[in-house]
């Protein structure tokens, strides 16, 4: 299971946790064969180490990035020089996409977590191939409007949240299926900083509520990560409480 391109987890009745498929996958549907080798001639590959900076926040955006392999981050940095991580992303995530389409300036930064492999299409081509490619255009739009969507969902219910349920949609939204108990509980390869980061809180109010959730065996901390023991019991007991 990716944790790549998740909605935030809802309380809403009907809702759904998960949006099961990668965005590059999308930007290709419906192409032919030869439409898709089309694409894929455009692309290059680009190893990134751990640490790498992919782009940086005010740079104009020149290209897109296709993850293929690894993680990335990308955040925020304020006037104050704190930052903010907006999001932690594996294989099939689109970087720099709506800066590409719009020429405009990047308004986040991002950075490989581990080391990464990318595909880069350059500005010039993305425009080429949506002039040439109807339905990869009509791929590109669907993707923005998706994007635009996903943020709006992940970033409005948290303003209204407690800062439970504002923590538990958000170790939801990253976490990964656990080899180990794949049909029940879940990982989060994450530490209290990052998450402190991602909330623009402290750590240790992060501990306060890892430490709530722990009490109430919804989850167990191990070093670098977060077990969520049962997926379903988590969002019962801390979203829909």
């Amino acid at each position: 299971m990716l944790w790549v391109v998740r909605a935030a987890a809802h309380t809403r009745k009907g809702s759904t946790l998960d949006q099961p498929f990668a965005l590059w996958d999308k930007a290709l549907d419906r192409l032919t064969a030869a439409e898709h080798q089309h694409v894929a001639s455009q692309l290059k590959s680009r190893c990134f180490s751990a640490g790498e900076l992919i782009f940086s926040q005010e740079e104009p955006g020149r290209s897109l990035y296709v993850v293929n392999s690894g993680k990335v981050r990308l955040y925020h940095t304020n006037m104050q020089g704190e930052e903010f991580t907006i999001g932690m992303w594996s294989k099939g995530y689109v970087l720099g996409l709506i800066s590409s389409v719009l020429g405009e300036c990047r308004f986040l930064s991002a950075e490989c977590l581990e080391a990464s492999n990318l595909s880069v299409l350059p500005r010039q081509n993305l425009l080429r191939l949506m002039d040439e490619l109807p339905r990869f255009s009509a791929n590109i739009a669907y993707l923005i409007a998706y994007m635009a969507k996903s943020s709006l969902i992940d970033s409005s219910p948290l303003a209204l949240d407690t800062a439970t349920v504002r923590l538990g949609r958000l170790l939801l939204r990253i976490s990964e299926a656990d080899v180990r108990n794949p049909e029940k509980s879940c990982l989060v390869v994450i530490t209290q900083d990052q998450l402190g980061k991602m909330l623009g809180v402290s750590r240790s109010w992060v501990n306060t509520i890892l430490s709530d959730f722990e009490k109430r065996h919804l989850i167990r901390r191990e070093r670098g990560r977060i077990v969520i023991l049962n997926k379903d019991q988590f969002i019962s007991k801390v979203l829909l409480s």
